[in-house]
């Protein structure tokens, strides 16, 4: 199982890799772009401070990155791209295929269909909403090589596609940070963290939550332990998961945190490469040690990509 992990900056590529990140993926928000439709609307669902700012900059990223021998892929995917950014997409897709880029992940079924002459791979993002076998399966066809899935899958719906799996696509997962009760590829928040929004994506802002109609007690407990913005929780874990997952077949897990700090990213890698390594003979309760003597806090429930 490899690690996937977030970059925003040339400088930071090099400490990524050295702490144990097998692949890395990045976004770039060109002035260019800015100009025309702002950073409220950009390529890849991420403002100016989490994306690289030209493709010069990417192919530094990708140099140093082959250098050490990992690949790099470029994110683009924003669920739809207008009549109107269609041609400055293609050229995008052509700066990204001078700077040499392993993977284009992407969710516009005009870009996938559009990348089929792309010499790289094509990765399908979360907001692609892949939520059976079936989808898969069409993604497939489509050319795609590998499948992230849905942040919001549970354990063993996640276990049961990968048996399902009969195509052979690589499968992605997410393994820390930025967990969501809401489907990503049926969102239209603005995921942007900046002085304007105080810090916060504007699904974090606080709002009143309330259950109508539901008489499923287990699910209204996990709405009510989970759900006190209507996005939630920056700091979430699946590490205990990954064992599993694992021996299951999955192939990618991803480290969320494009705009955090490079010391954050490495200490996430260092966590999820610990648990990767050890997975033969770890036990959920070293797992749950280890997170607390990297975080200095204990994980729990709330807390938890995969609760179960």
């Amino acid at each position: 199982m490899k690690i996937v992990a977030p970059l925003d900056n040339v400088a930071e590529t090099g400490a990524l890799l050295k702490g144990g990140a097998d692949e890395i993926f990045c976004g770039v928000l060109t002035e260019r772009w800015q100009k025309l439709y702002s950073d409220i609307i950009p390529p890849n669902k991420r403002g100016m401070e989490s994306n690289l700012h030209s493709f010069a900059e990417l192919a530094k990223v990708v140099n140093i990155a082959h250098s050490y021998g990992k690949k790099v892929a470029l994110t683009l995917n924003a669920p739809f791209y207008s009549d109107e950014q269609v041609e400055l997409v293609k050229e995008q897709v052509s700066e990204a295929v001078k700077t040499d880029v392993d993977a284009i992940i992407c969710s516009d079924p005009w870009l996938i269909r559009f990348l089929q002459e792309f010499k790289g791979e094509v990765h399908i993002s979360t907001i692609g909403v892949s939520l059976n076998s079936e989808t898969i399966s069409f993604y497939k066809a489509l050319g795609a090589k590998r499948i992230i899935l849905p942040r919001h899958l549970s354990h063993d719906e996640i276990v049961e596609l990968s048996k399902k799996n009969s195509n052979k696509v690589d499968l992605e997962i997410f393994g820390l940070n930025e967990s969501c009760e809401n489907v990503d590829g049926y969102c239209g928040f603005y995921h942007r963290v900046d002085e304007y929004n105080k810090k916060l994506f504007s699904c974090r802002i606080p709002y009143d939550i309330e259950i109508i109609g539901s008489k499923n007690m287990s699910i209204n407990r996990r709405i009510k332990t989970r759900m006190d913005h209507i996005r939630s929780c920056s700091s979430i874990c699946g590490g205990c998961s990954i064992p599993e997952f694992k021996n299951a077949g999955l192939s990618f897990i991803k480290i969320c945190g494009r705009g955090m700090p490079t010391s954050y990213k490495v200490k996430d890698i260092s966590f999820i490469r610990f648990v990767i390594d050890n997975t033969d003979k770890i036990t959920k309760e070293e797992i749950k040690k280890k997170y607390l003597e990297v975080y200095g806090r204990q994980c729990s429930l709330k807390d938890c990509y995969y609760p179960r």
